[in-house]
């Protein structure tokens, strides 16, 4: 694993504990991070599963239309990948947010 790679990883599992302690600004600001670093290192994978945990935090604090962004992002990233399940779920989660 490239350091760099492991740093990531490491800011998207603060995230997850933030989420889990309901801390979801503290998840927002260690999802961006990783993100930042999942795009200068073009790893779809990492960068799909942290626009989707992204989405979940942001629907936490009430913000829908930046979740649902969020969701749409992790949606392209599943795509390009052929994970349709995931594909589903993200538009699935989208979906409702519209509804709401």
């Amino acid at each position: 694993m490239h350091r760099t790679q492991g740093i990531a990883r490491y800011y998207s599992l603060i995230a997850g504990l933030a989420y889990e302690k309901k801390d979801f600004v503290k998840s927002v600001r260690m999802l961006h991070k990783a993100i930042k670093i999942q795009k200068s290192l073009k790893r779809l994978e990492g960068l799909a599963d942290d626009w989707y945990s992204l989405g979940d935090s942001l629907k936490q604090l009430n913000r829908p239309s930046d979740a649902k962004d969020a969701y749409k992002k992790s949606k392209d990233c599943y795509n390009s990948l052929g994970n349709i399940k995931r594909v589903m779920a993200a538009n699935n989660i989208i979906k409702a947010l519209h509804a709401t």
